[in-house]
């Protein structure tokens, strides 16, 4: 039933420096065919003419105090002061219809339990201009497609009931600028149980001119960032306006664009999303672009999609600062929250669960971007060519391959499955990827069940950073699904030793076993839970009074039962598979390895192979390699990030010690029973071996940081958090940069060097490699030979390609060596340790060197030059040299080329090409030998020293430093100096050969 006594309607309009839009407003409202109850004008400090202006419409003045304080501050003065029952609020830049009034008037008169009503612009903007024209109109459309019954407010033509909005305190002040702050008012009006409606029939014109900067700064700076702020804060999206369900799909197509595009810098077939994200974002609008067309042309449309996508780009931008700024703000202000939304866990930070949510996703994305940056821009290496040999075969044959490898089989089997979408590099390293970034997400998971929300974001942050892990996981191998395995195994331990539930134990077993059928080295993992079991049944039988014993006896009782069970399930997996006799193996070479320990770990005698030498138990092992490349820093960061550890063990050991104890198992255990066994079987160790080890030693340190942060002052210990948090991530982000730098072994560069050159007849060998070059040409198996002798090689006629590799070298009994001898031989760098051997008896070096194209790399260049030196055809070689010097600004192929100058009498010339190298890095170990070398031949020889001994000091393992200290030492006449330098040298090369 209508209310016979209509409500009386007050204006309010906001103005600063109106100019003349503003004298349109005020005479388009003079036009109305209901007038206003009242008309306040609240003049925020203009400078122009807009108050008498005001005053000469018939308006009442109203000044702010202070002044400046922002439209929110403005309008709230003058609602202060008004009479009327109903506030109707418009921008000074606006031009409302004639009967605007007496539809405002009607809707509150028609329905007494509306408390708020808004409108939108019309669809035929005042300035011409295209920007003003889209803008105006998306405004239109969107509005003129929302719900009816609304969720929000717009000040740009709403309507308010007087008494609801002085309730709820009015437009929140905070805002010093046009922003947010009618959508706030909706939201309060909302929360009070108010109605609000969208009047699609109300409409205004809107005046402004829109600029692209100014564009920019409103819906980032201005609304996109305090709306997502206000969002989160309020923990509920909604599903209306510019937040509908395809507008939020809309920002993820823009980004998938932009990524996509990205990525087909290093991958060509990247570029394929871009289009799919067109399509996509085509589909997502058709609608909108449908009415663009018919309001305004379809070259007007078309015109539209620029800024348009442009907008859902950036309102990705808005989501993700306005989402740190509210995080940010989370950890700040730690005011007493309900235990529902509140970390009850005993911290010094409190923390919502949807804030932590939204930071881990921030967290998310970083890991992700971290790991799929340059994923497939450098050649896969060995080992990865090795899996991927391995994988390309059927599932039974991988087995039996496997067998004789004694690897286990389930990465491969991914492997496997990844060749089924393409070999490109990409592809094949994209699962492990994902692995690695599911990791992320798990660690968050159990560290913030262990401690506390802050410690599983700081673990989280801290592995997304992890130059270890992003290393393993831009690689074709085992260790990152190893790491995911590893870390849900003991996330689903830890939860079954606290519930005891069937289904925890139940998880725990299958990740364990599929750990298990990644690598063997689970084994290992498995004993360092037992003692973790073990000790959670110490602690709980310690302290117990006599009453409670018994029952804590018999829970203990069930835990070791049920652990049993689910080790036996894994055993059963075992006998399934064709690898139970090598996990017993492992398991029996383990324990004779536990009862004949060595005492003295020096007693340990050398690999034959520098490559397989076992761990020697010294500080460069624990804190050069070991601790180094988990840590993922250099210098001082390994002992920072050891001190994080211990410091948070210590500091938080009253609050979770007994979470401590079990990581500290978790961290340690793992490690020292890897080393034992790989000491007693005398095998080489790699730091990927311990990898679950990794996971639980960066929980500690992100206890570490988050309990020194504690220490603080309340009001310090978020800046503490940021601070301790930044200077980790910085380190770790210092040496992911270098892993991205650092060239791998180029066997693309390879494949594609020997598909330049090869000829119908030709033959390609890769001894002892498996054939992987075969992965990187076009040649399929087509002349394969598979040889490992010399003898192989020299019965071969026609033109041979002979791809060695530090790894095949030593294995093939000097084969290398004699290709380098062979007068119809040449040898091409791919990279330092990658090379390429060309063999043709019919033809000499110079005729080989004129028919092949060398690859376009400086090492290429600088080892060309060495095979034109050879053979004494300077001019080419100098050419050669020079464009590797040219090329590259490592001082390696100076040195290269001034060796080579110096070898064949050119002293003077080579010792310019030293100094250079020296310029550019002075330690540069072959640049002081070289120019040692040239001040010995002109018995310079307290230079000699000098440069010989910073060649020693840079290097002690450097053999050609100390050969020439024990020689220059010898002709000077002093023998007891030269002796500790030869007896080193004679270490690493015991016939001391004098170097070439």
């Amino acid at each position: 039933m209508a209310n016979p006594s209509p409500p009386t309607v007050t204006v309010i309009i906001p103005v600063r420096n109106g100019g003349p839009a503003f004298k349109r407003c005020l005479a388009a409202l003079n036009q109305s065919s209901a007038r206003p109850f009242e008309v306040l004008v609240a003049d925020d400090g203009s400078t122009d003419s807009s108050a008498q202006w005001a005053v000469e419409a018939g308006a009442r003045l109203v000044r702010p105090e202070p002044l400046g304080g922002g439209p929110a501050a403005a309008r709230n003065a003058a609602a202060a002061r008004a009479s009327g029952d109903v506030l109707f609020f418009f921008d000074s830049d606006v031009q409302v219809r004639p009967d605007t009034m007496a539809r405002v008037e009607r809707a509150f008169a028609d329905d007494p339990a509306l408390a708020a009503l808004f409108g939108s612009y019309d669809d035929s903007p005042g300035d011409p201009g295209f920007l003003s024209q889209f803008k105006n109109l998306f405004h239109h459309y969107v509005h003129q497609h929302g719900a009816e019954e609304a969720s929000t407010f717009w000040s740009g033509c709403g309507a308010v009931r007087r008494d609801a909005f002085l309730a709820v305190g009015g437009f929140p002040a905070r805002y010093r600028l046009p922003s947010i702050e009618d959508i706030e008012l909706g939201y309060l009006l909302k929360r009070r149980g108010h109605r609000l409606r969208l009047d699609k029939g109300l409409q205004v014109k809107h005046l402004k001119r829109w600029t692209l900067p100014g564009l920019l700064h409103s819906d980032i700076v201005a609304r996109g960032i305090p709306w997502t702020r206000l969002i989160l804060r309020e923990g509920a999206f909604l599903n209306d306006l510019n937040l509908q369900t395809h507008n939020r799909f809309s920002v993820v197509a823009a980004y998938l664009g932009v990524v996509c595009a990205l990525a087909g810098v290093w991958i060509p077939a990247a570029w394929l999303g871009v289009p799919l994200a067109a399509l996509t974002l085509l589909a997502l609008n058709w609608p909108l672009y449908r009415w663009f067309a018919r309001k305004r042309g379809a070259a007007f449309a078309a015109k539209a999609l620029a800024p348009h996508w442009l907008y859902y780009f950036y309102n990705g931008i808005s989501f993700g600062a306005g989402a740190l700024l509210h995080l940010r703000d989370q950890i700040a202000h730690t005011a007493a929250e309900s235990p529902r939304h509140q970390d009850t866990k005993d911290t010094p930070f409190s923390l919502r669960a949807s804030a932590s949510l939204w930071l881990m996703v921030a967290i998310l994305l970083v890991a992700t971007l971290l790991r799929f940056h340059r994923l497939g821009a450098q050649s896969m290496w060995l080992d990865e060519l090795l899996e991927i040999g391995i994988a390309r075969q059927p599932y039974a044959a991988i087995l039996s391959q496997l067998l004789a490898y004694g690897a286990m089989p389930l990465d491969y089997f991914v492997a496997h499955g990844a060749l089924l979408l393409g070999d490109q590099d990409f592809w094949l390293r994209a699962a492990p990827a994902l692995f690695s970034v599911m990791t992320v997400a798990a660690m968050y998971r159990l560290a913030g069940r262990l401690v506390n929300r802050a410690t599983g974001l700081a673990a989280g942050a801290l592995l997304a950073v992890g130059a270890f892990h992003v290393h393993y996981a831009q690689e074709t191998r085992p260790y990152a699904l190893f790491g995911l395995l590893a870390l849900l195994s003991f996330h689903f331990l830890f939860r079954a030793l606290k519930t005891n539930q069937p289904a925890h134990w139940i998880g725990y077993a299958a990740a364990t076993a599929l750990s298990l059928a990644t690598h063997y080295f689970t084994l290992f993992m498995i004993a360092a839970q037992m003692l973790i079991v073990l000790q959670k049944s110490l602690f709980s039988i310690s302290g117990a009074d006599r009453a409670g014993l018994r029952d804590r006896l018999g829970l203990n009782r069930q835990r070791w039962l049920r652990f049993a069970l689910a080790l036996s399930f894994v055993g059963v997996v075992l006998s399934l598979t064709p690898y139970l006799d090598n996990v017993l193996e492992v398991g029996s070479e383990f324990t004779r390895a536990m009862l004949g320990l060595r005492a003295n770990a020096a007693a340990i005698q050398p690999a034959a192979d520098p490559l397989l030498q076992p761990p020697i138990l010294n500080r460069e092992f624990f804190v050069g390699q070991l601790l180094g490349e988990l840590s993922g820093g250099g210098g001082l960061w390994p002992w920072l990030f050891l001190a994080l550890a211990v410091a948070g063990a210590i500091v938080g050991w009253r609050r979770h010690g007994r979470v401590l104890a079990a990581l500290a198992i978790w961290a340690v255990a793992p490690i020292l029973l890897t080393v034992i066994f790989l000491i007693h079987r005398q095998t080489f160790f790699a730091v990927r071996y311990v990898t679950p080890a990794y996971v639980a030693l960066i929980i500690l340190v992100a206890v570490g940081v988050v309990e020194i942060a504690g220490l603080f002052k309340e009001r310090l210990r978020a800046v503490a958090l940021l601070g301790l948090l930044g200077v980790s991530v910085a380190f770790s982000l210092l040496r992911v940069n270098a892993y991205y730098a650092t060239n791998k072994e180029n066997w693309r560069g390879a494949g594609h060097f020997i598909d330049a050159n090869y000829s119908p007849g030709d033959k390609v060998d890769s001894p002892l490699g498996g054939g992987v070059i075969f992965h990187y040409t076009r040649l399929a198996d087509a002349g394969r030979l598979d040889t490992t002798s010399t003898a192989d090689l020299d019965s071969v006629t026609g033109r041979l390609w002979v791809v060695m590799h530090p790894y095949i070298g030593p294995a093939t009994g000097g084969l290398g060596d004699w290709l380098a001898a062979q007068p119809s031989a040449v040898e091409y760098r791919i990279d330092e340790g990658l090379r390429v051997f060309v063999l043709d008896k019919s033809k000499t070096r110079a005729e080989i060197l004129a028919s092949i194209t060398p690859p376009d790399t400086p090492t290429a260049w600088s080892r060309l030059g060495e095979q034109y030196a050879l053979i004494g055809a300077w001019a080419e070689a100098e050419t050669s040299y020079l464009r590797a010097i040219a090329s590259s600004d490592a001082p390696q192929f100076k040195v290269s080329y001034a060796d080579t100058l110096r070898q064949n009498g050119q002293t003077d010339r080579a010792a310019r090409y030293y100094l250079a190298a020296l310029m550019d890095e002075p330690q540069a170990v072959g640049a002081l030998n070289g120019i040692g070398r040239i001040y010995l031949e002109r018995r310079l020889f307290d230079e000699a020293l000098t440069a010989f001994t910073r060649a020693a000091a840079a290097d002690p393992g450097d053999y050609t430093a100390n050969f020439f200290l024990a020689q220059t030492y010898d002709r000077l006449g002093r023998p007891a100096e030269a002796a500790p330098y030869r007896d080193r040298a004679s270490q690493i090369v015991p016939d001391l050969i004098e170097p070439p």
